[in-house]
């Protein structure tokens, strides 16, 4: 009963502190929404949104039910809300509202790269999903294991068919397709422009540029949130080496069929 009040009084304030940001951002000639599944360079690409005054918000999960199903999680652990939630109802919003020039930056990873790092991000960062200890010094045996056993390897292929083609009412196979044509594409009044951080630095700087208007180019990236940056960086880069000796990576294209599948897609075409 406690959990579902807390619930109650969190969704509350949420689709309050929700509606203003939208209304600010409906009033802004073009905003940007960099949707992606996490731990993908978006918080790089936000830094350099924000240092050049640009409209933008990060969003993960834009579903109804992707946003219940987060806001469930932080209830039912007594997390702090984050903002990518906030900016998620209030994408929702814009789109009610009518807002029409609603850009996207779509970013992928490889997904065993991906999950490593959400891994090291949500035990010691962000908030403790597994449920764990994180008040004692762990080995990294401990941690592959942990890792391996209790960690939802398939959470980049679920963003993909029950996110980002749920809220944009296309089929994976069809989004494929499109990706083999063309990187970048409209929906409607949107354009959407899709990346692979796995290629060359320096194009996901072309990517972000194809929305952003003329005169607003950016000429350089802010780097944000990176791994070797945190404390746990040695046994971060020590599990990669430990996992790169292993079948994980092949066993994580598969398990994220579609969502290695488009990133393969993604680094074809900036060759």
């Amino acid at each position: 009963m406690v959990i579902y009040i807390r619930l109650l009084l969190i969704g509350l304030t949420v689709i309050i502190l929700s509606f203003f940001v939208a209304l600010n951002l409906l009033r802004k000639k073009n905003v940007i929404v960099v949707y992606q599944v996490g731990k993908v360079a978006s918080s790089s690409v936000m830094a350099s949104l924000r240092i050049n005054n640009i409209s933008a918000i990060q969003v993960h999960w834009a579903t109804s039910c992707g946003i219940v199903n987060l806001l469930a999680e932080h209830a039912r652990y007594g997390f702090k809300v984050p903002r990518h939630i906030i900016n998620s109802v209030a994408l929702n919003f814009l789109r009610s509202l009518g807002k029409r020039k609603i850009n996207y930056l779509i970013l992928t990873r490889f997904p065993s790269d991906r999950n490593v790092s959400a891994y090291f991000q949500n035990r010691y960062d962000s908030y403790n999903s597994l449920g764990v200890d994180v008040s004692h010094s762990v080995e990294l045996d401990e941690l592959y294991t942990e890792f391996l056993s209790r960690y939802k390897h398939w959470i980049p292929e679920n963003w993909l068919v029950h996110d980002f083609c749920v809220f944009f009412n296309v089929s994976p196979e069809d989004l494929i397709q499109k990706l083999k044509q063309e990187p970048s594409f409209m929906f409607g009044s949107s354009k959407v422009v899709f990346h692979s951080i796995n290629s060359h630095p320096n194009t996901l700087l072309g990517s972000l540029n194809q929305l952003i208007a003329e005169g607003s180019q950016l000429s350089e990236l802010v780097h944000a949130n990176l791994a070797d940056d945190k404390d746990y960086s040695l046994v971060y880069n020590e599990m990669k080496a430990r996992i790169s000796q292993t079948a994980y990576s092949e066993q994580m294209n598969t398990v994220n069929r579609q969502f290695s599948t488009i990133n393969e897609i993604l680094l074809y075409k900036k060759l």
